[in-house]
Parts: structure tokens; C-alpha cells; sequence
């Protein structure tokens, strides 16, 4: 597990599993993440996902922001820290590692019982990731002491296996999916403006934005009853997926995520949204992390990385 360390420095010290949360403050040019793939024998002949994540603090003083990827698990997690600056870093960090520690207990051979019905009437799986994000929030509520009181999370978690696509969500972070020409956004915002434009209270505008915009009603380590989204998604080969904090897509439109998406690839369009965020005047910390699905044999890990930074 590693933190406020260069993506070289992580690759040589785990090569399987990567935490990233970042406290860097230089240009847009030396964004930087870490990239990989990982293949599954499952629904298609053989699954092979790719993926790269990009974070910067934006206008912030420091990077409440985390993200993971876990090329043996096909896991990958944004999550976006709530509760000041100190409060926030812990309980992004600690929502990332309980809900990639549930899966890391699975292994990654277990088809998760996508086909298999749980008590709940959902599937097993999908019951799964529930329990993974009940788990989260019942750590970071623990924790919540002296100056952690009142800390939070949003979570964007997709585990992909045997040709579907897991997907846990609270808050605002969000998770899309980008097939052929069209982009969809797969998460609903846990966010008092999200639920007045579903209600028809008001409409989508700057000035509603700018006052309820940053109100979360759901949250990990949110008092009161805790409940996730979970929802299932057919893969198919060529799909790109993206995970990223509201820093990103309160700025940057669908039409432009879908542009830079389709015309790149993971290791490039990571970065490049997170600069497209940050030149269209982001405040808060920015984080993307793109995921490309294919059908290939070939599982090797990409290197991909901007300039170093030194370690904190």
C-alpha cells in the first residue's frame, strides 16, 4: 500500500496492487498514475482490462482524494474524502483499502455469484459489493474520533470479472461508460441538487449548482441509515470505462470525456482529463481513472508514467 510516492517507486515495491493518493502541487505536465492489465478467462474468450489513474489537488492545499488499482483483482476504486483535509485523507484512504480487502479475501479465480441469487433478491454478487461498502462505512465510523470526528467518503468501486462489471457507488463520485459513440453516466449523485433536478425542483443551472452542489446526502461514515447503489454491467470488448471525483465532472461536459476517451488510450486519457479539468478552472482535487476492456491474450503490465516527483 503507498501514498504521496512516485508511480516508479510503486510499481517496484507492489506490482499487483496500487494505492495512490496524491499531495502534488506541480503543472499539469507532470500528472502521473500507474497503468496495467489483467486478464479474465470468463463470458468473453478472454477478458483483458486495462487501466491508468491520474490525480491532482487542483486549488486545494492538499489531495483528499484517493485512488486504487488492483490489476489481480480487476478492481479499481475512486474516492473522494469528506470532513477537512486531515479527516478527509483518512476515511478516502481507509473506504479504499476495506472495500479492497473484501475482494482480496474472494481472490480472484471466485466468478462472485453474478448468477447466483442472494436472500436479498439481488445477486450474490451484487450482495457482495453491499456488504464490502457496509463494511467501509462501519470502519470509517469507527475511526470517526477527536479530530476525525465527522469525517466521510464518497466511493466509486468496479470490480470486473467473467465479462461483468460490479459497480458500488455513494456520493458523488461517479462511474461512465463510454461504448462506440455514446456515453453513458452509470451512477446517480447522492447530492441534494442531483435529487431537486430529479424531483423537477429546479433545473440544472450554475446558480442551483454553485449553492446545493457540494450538499452530499449520502455518504461512508455518514450518520444515520447507510445504503450503497450496486448494480451490475455487461462488458463488452471495447468498452471504456471512467471513475472520477466531482473535481472532474463538474467541469469537464460528457461530450468532451467521450472525445478524449475514444481517441485514446488509458495511459494518455487519464492525465489528459485531469488537465482538461484543471484548465477549465477545477477548485477541488481532480482524479480520473480510465479503464479500457478487450478481448486479448496479451496480459502483460504497461508502464505508464509523466516525470517523478519526489517522495514526501
Amino acid at each position: 500500500m503507498l501514498h504521496g510516492r512516485s508511480t516508479v517507486e510503486a510499481q517496484k515495491q507492489d506490482e499487483s496492487v496500487v494505492f495512490l493518493e496524491r499531495e502534488q502541487k506541480t503543472a499539469p505536465s507532470s500528472l502521473h498514475g500507474i497503468s496495467f492489465a489483467t486478464r479474465d478467462e470468463g463470458m468473453m474468450s478472454v477478458t483483458s482490462t486495462r487501466g491508468f489513474g491520474s490525480t491532482h489537488t487542483g486549488q486545494r492545499r492538499g489531495n483528499e482524494d484517493w485512488f486504487m488499482l488492483d490489476r489481480s483483482l480487476g478492481l479499481y476504486i475512486v474516492a473522494d474524502g469528506l470532513g477537512g483535509r486531515a479527516g478527509g485523507e483518512v476515511a478516502s484512504r481507509l473506504t479504499a483499502e476495506v472495500v479492497h480487502g473484501f475482494f482480496k479475501l474472494a481472490g480472484s479465480d471466485s466468478d462472485l455469484g453474478f448468477d447466483a441469487e442472494s436472500s436479498a433478491g439481488r445477486s450474490l454478487a451484487e450482495a457482495r459489493m453491499d456488504m464490502a461498502c457496509r463494511l467501509a462505512h462501519r470502519e470509517v465510523r469507527r475511526r470517526q474520533v477527536g479530530s476525525l470526528e465527522g469525517m466521510g467518503s464518497t466511493l466509486a468501486a468496479m470490480l470486473i470479472r467473467h465479462g461483468r462489471a460490479l459497480i458500488g457507488h455513494v456520493g458523488d463520485s461517479r462511474v461512465y461508460r463510454l461504448r462506440g459513440d455514446e456515453i453513458k453516466q452509470l451512477t446517480v449523485d447522492h447530492s441534494f441538487h442531483a435529487e431537486m433536478v430529479a424531483a423537477g425542483v429546479v433545473d440544472i443551472t450554475e446558480r442551483g449548482r454553485a449553492r446545493y452542489g457540494n450538499m452530499i446526502t449520502r455518504a461512508v461514515g455518514m450518520p444515520g441509515a447507510f445504503r450503497a447503489d450496486i448494480k451490475s454491467d455487461t462488458v463488452e470488448e471495447g468498452d471504456r470505462y471512467l471513475l472520477c471525483s466531482d473535481g472532474l465532472h463538474d467541469v469537464v461536459d460528457d461530450q468532451t470525456m467521450m472525445t478524449i476517451m475514444s481517441e485514446l488510450p488509458p495511459v494518455q486519457a487519464a492525465p489528459l482529463l485531469v488537465a482538461t479539468a484543471l484548465s477549465s478552472g477545477a477548485r477541488d482535487n481532480v482524479t480520473a481513472v480510465v479503464v479500457e476492456v478487450s478481448a486479448s491474450d496479451d496480459a502483460r503490465i504497461v508502464n505508464g508514467q509523466g516525470p517523478e516527483t519526489p517522495s514526501n
